[in-house]
């Protein structure tokens, strides 16, 4: 989790917890398939959210 975010916004952070907010990795990782996906399997939209979230 950034300390960025854990110093600007500490309440945020303790009451989402871990699984509560997305991880800046896992957003580049998934950015970084979306660029490489072959193009006989396009995908036209990603939608991330973290683990915690009621849909």
């Amino acid at each position: 989790m950034a300390t960025g975010l854990k110093s600007a916004m500490p309440d945020v952070v303790d009451k989402r917890g871990v699984n509560g907010l997305l991880d800046i990795d896992a957003i580049a990782e998934t950015y970084w398939h979306l660029h490489q996906q072959h193009p006989s399997a396009w995908t036209q939209e990603i939608d991330l959210r973290p683990f915690k979230e009621s849909f």
